[in-house]
């Protein structure tokens, strides 16, 4: 497991990796630290199509900072995020809702773009 400082490590690679295209980080305890660090690197990394960061500990802050990596990156077309807790506090407590909604839409108002 990377957890957060994993994460930042990792990331700081992809901001000037322009060959990788998937990265699968499922079940690696990557909370709203490391994913804040991640989207850091969405931001600026262009080769990126599909991300898997399922049964992670992202939470709110987490899925705020992928919303907003988004928006600036235009390689990502598959992110899953299932099994996070992110998923359990949409559950728990419909307010957060529109934050996920927001994420799903920034992912599929692009071509072929597909959200798990």
């Amino acid at each position: 497991m990377i957890g957060h400082d994993g994460a930042h490590y990792l990331a700081e690679a992809l901001k000037i990796n322009s060959c990788v295209t998937m990265i699968k980080l499922g079940d690696n305890t990557i909370g709203d630290e490391g994913t804040a660090h991640f989207a850091e690197a969405l931001k600026v990394n262009s080769s990126l199509t599909t991300v898997n960061l399922r049964n992670n500990k992202i939470g709110q802050k987490g899925a705020v900072h992928l919303a907003e990596a988004l928006q600036t990156n235009s390689s990502v077309l598959t992110i899953e995020l299932d099994f996070c807790f992110c998923h359990c506090i949409c559950l728990c407590f419909p307010l957060f809702w529109p934050l996920f909604l927001l994420l799903a839409l920034l992912v599929r108002l692009r071509n072929g773009a597909v959200l798990h």
